[in-house]
C-alpha cells in the first residue's frame, strides 16, 4: 500500500512499506494520481472535468476522454482530448485489425462509437475494418474452414449491419475461380499478373475465353483504365438466348450499361445505365440470380434486368475505343 505523506511545490513525498520516497511531480503517473484522490474529487461531471484536465494537460489522451465523454464543456483541453482521444481508439481498431485480433478491433470501435457516433474518421475506421473482414471470412471459405468463417460472419452481423449482404458473399466465396492466364483469352503477360485488353486501341474488341472447363452463373472483373483515351469503355461478355450480354464501364464520367446484342440489327438494347463513383479500379460483377441478372460495381449494386438464361456461356471481355488494365477475372461456378 502506497501513501502521500507530503504535497510539496515539486512533488510528492510517499510511504511504502520499505519507507519514505520522494517523487518529482514529472515522475508520478497521472492516471496513478487521479485513481488515488478520485474520493475526494466532487461527485458527478464536476469531478469527471477536474480529472480530465488533468490527465490532458499530461498528454494522457485517452485516459482524459474516458473522464471527459459525457462532459459538455468547451474547454480547449476537453476540445482536444476528445479528437486525440479518439484518433488513439481508431488507431488501436487499425492496428488490432491489422493483426487479425478482430474481436479487438470492434470493440475498439464501438468504445469510438459511443464517444463520437457521427466522427467521419470512425465510418472509416469502419469500413477498413469491415473490408478486412470479409477479406478474411472469404479466405476461410477458400479453405473450406467452416467454423472459422462462420465466426466471422458473427462478429459482422452482430456489429455491422449495414453489411446485410457481406454473410451470402463470404459463404459463397468458394464457389469463384480466378482464370490467371491471359492465354486463355488470346492475349500476352504472365500468369497470375494484371493483363492489358485491346493493346492496339481497337474500336471494338473482343476477348474470349477458351479451355476453362465449368458451368458457370457469375462473373466479376477487376478494372484498371490507362489515361487515354476518356471513351475507353469495357466488361464482361456473353452468350444469351436472345444475342450477346454486355455490362460495361464507360471510363470518363463513369457510366455502367448493361445491354444485349440484337444481332441482326447490330444494335444494343440497354436494360438500365447507373452514374458510378470516381476510383482508381472499378470491379464489375454480374451475377444470375433467381432469373434475375443483379449487376453491381464495387460492391453496390447498379441494378438488375430478367435473364432468359440459367448460365452463362462463351464468357470473355470486351473493350471499346481503348485499353485498360484487367487486374482480376474470376468466375462463380454454378451450384
Amino acid at each position: 500500500k502506497v501513501n502521500i505523506v507530503e504535497v510539496r511545490k515539486r512533488g510528492l513525498v510517499i510511504r511504502r512499506p520499505e519507507g519514505l520516497q520522494e517523487l518529482s511531480w514529472p515522475e508520478v503517473d497521472p492516471e496513478w494520481a487521479v485513481a488515488f484522490v478520485r474520493a475526494d474529487l466532487p461527485a458527478g461531471a464536476e469531478g469527471s472535468l477536474l480529472a480530465g484536465l488533468y490527465l490532458a494537460r499530461a498528454a494522457r489522451w485517452e485516459a482524459a476522454l474516458g473522464e471527459l465523454r459525457k462532459s459538455d464543456s468547451t474547454h480547449p483541453l476537453v476540445i482536444e482530448a476528445r479528437r486525440r482521444g479518439l484518433e488513439g481508439i481508431l488507431k488501436q481498431a487499425e492496428s488490432a485489425a491489422a493483426g487479425r485480433r478482430w474481436r479487438e478491433a470492434v470493440e475498439r470501435l464501438r468504445t469510438a462509437a459511443e464517444i463520437s457516433p457521427q466522427e467521419a474518421a470512425l465510418d472509416a475506421a469502419r469500413r477498413r475494418v469491415l473490408a478486412g473482414l470479409v477479406e478474411q471470412g472469404k479466405e476461410h471459405s477458400r479453405k473450406k474452414s467452416t467454423s472459422a468463417m462462420e465466426e466471422i460472419i458473427d462478429l459482422i452481423v452482430k456489429n455491422f449491419p449495414e453489411a446485410d449482404r457481406a454473410p451470402a458473399e463470404i459463404r459463397e466465396e468458394v464457389r469463384w475461380i480466378a482464370v490467371t492466364d491471359p492465354a486463355k483469352f488470346g492475349l500476352t503477360g504472365r500468369i497470375g499478373q494484371p493483363f492489358l485488353v485491346n493493346p492496339a486501341d481497337e474500336p471494338v474488341k473482343g476477348f474470349y475465353l477458351k479451355d476453362v472447363p465449368g458451368t458457370f452463373d457469375g462473373v466479376s472483373i477487376l478494372v484498371r483504365f490507362t489515361t487515354i483515351p476518356k471513351q475507353t469503355h469495357v466488361g464482361p461478355i456473353w452468350d444469351g438466348r436472345a444475342g450477346r450480354l454486355h455490362a460495361w464501364l464507360i471510363r470518363d464520367n463513369p457510366l455502367l450499361m448493361f445491354a444485349q446484342l440484337e444481332e441482326k440489327a447490330h444494335h444494343w438494347n440497354v436494360f438500365f445505365e447507373k452514374g458510378i463513383d470516381a476510383a482508381d479500379s472499378f470491379e464489375i460483377r454480374v451475377l444470375l440470380e433467381k432469373g434475375e441478372y443483379v449487376v453491381s460495381v464495387n460492391g453496390a449494386e447498379a441494378g438488375r434486368a430478367k435473364a432468359a438464361e440459367t448460365e452463362m456461356k462463351s464468357m470473355g471481355i470486351q473493350a471499346s475505343h481503348g485499353r485498360a488494365w484487367i487486374d482480376r477475372f474470376r468466375l462463380r461456378k454454378k451450384e
